[in-house]
């Protein structure tokens, strides 16, 4: 990862850029396809219906094994499953994160395990000690202009009156940065956390950052910013506005986030983080051998 940094950090267009020309510049010979974690296999966006074609294929022409794990799999248009049925039961194995993907899965007749997101491989075993203020990450395409002007209003309004340290999140340039205009404008202590701010802290296990961790509460729409920030001992509530988002915050109430819907607060949360952490490299050892 910390190799990778130019990419990451790059234009999102000229990121895309370079990994089509690794795509299409793979030789020499490699031992397993895998498409790691993720939500992205949803008919929200139908070309990532290909992604397992495309894995399929690569695995093929290398004889390579074909993995899938903490994947999650939504579509709101059932039959188009069925267009890549075949593909899916190309994989040797398949690992899901939630119900709704195993039972996506089991409707066309490919097997797979549930066990836990991706993510939780480069979490701490424990909760983390940040500030005392409030992480705040809202998205503006998971709703209409009014609803969003509505929502983020709602939430200014919520903790302006605290003067509360205020930690606006951009997770997602240009999704999320409509939101953290909104709170620079509406508090009076705010700091503004990049996604380059958050994948650096990551990367390099800074896991007392004051942006996250026990004494933070937390406000967000997007599943991961729950998952982590819970994960790390934030309190907080998620913001949902429909089906695909609420099975993902779901499935991290169900592992002891314990937040709420918004506005309600939920309680600390209570997350086996060792449990979790140990499954999941249980998993990656089954599929790759020895190490974590």
């Amino acid at each position: 990862m910390k190799t990778q940094k130019p990419l990451l950090y790059s234009d999102y267009s000229n990121a895309y850029d370079d990994i089509k020309w690794a795509m299409t510049s793979l030789s020499g010979e490699f031992e397993a396809v895998h498409l790691l974690g993720g939500g992205y296999i949803s008919d929200r966006w139908p070309d990532n219906l290909l992604l397992p074609m495309v894995a399929e294929w690569l695995a093929k022409q290398k004889g390579a094994r074909l993995f899938a794990t903490g994947a999650g799999i939504f579509v709101s248009n059932f039959p188009l499953m069925f267009d890549v049925a075949s593909s899916f039961q190309a994989f040797d194995y398949i690992s899901v994160r939630d119900t709704i993907s195993l039972q996506t899965l089991s409707q066309i007749g490919v097997k797979a395990v549930s066990e836990p997101d991706d993510v939780v491989l480069c979490l701490p075993p424990g909760p983390s000690h940040g500030g005392n203020g409030v992480a705040l990450n809202v998205q503006l395409d998971q709703f209409s202009a009014d609803e969003y002007a509505r929502l983020s209003m709602r939430i200014a309004e919520q903790f302006a009156a605290e003067n509360s340290k205020i930690f606006a999140l951009d997770l997602y340039p240009s999704v999320d940065t409509a939101f953290a205009k909104i709170a620079t404008s509406s508090f009076a202590d705010v700091e503004f956390i990049s996604i380059e701010t958050v994948l650096d802290a990551i990367i390099n296990e800074n896991w007392d950052q004051q942006f996250w961790g026990v004494g933070n509460r937390a406000v967000g729409s997007r599943y991961h910013f729950h998952y982590v920030w819970s994960w790390l001992g934030s309190t907080g509530s998620f913001v949902s506005a429909d089906q695909y988002y609420s099975v993902k915050h779901s499935e991290v109430t169900s592992i002891g986030s314990k937040w709420g819907r918004h506005p309600n607060v939920g309680a600390i949360p209570s997350i086996n983080r060792m449990t979790l952490m140990d499954q999941k490299n249980r998993e990656f050892r089954l599929l790759y051998g020895s190490g974590t």
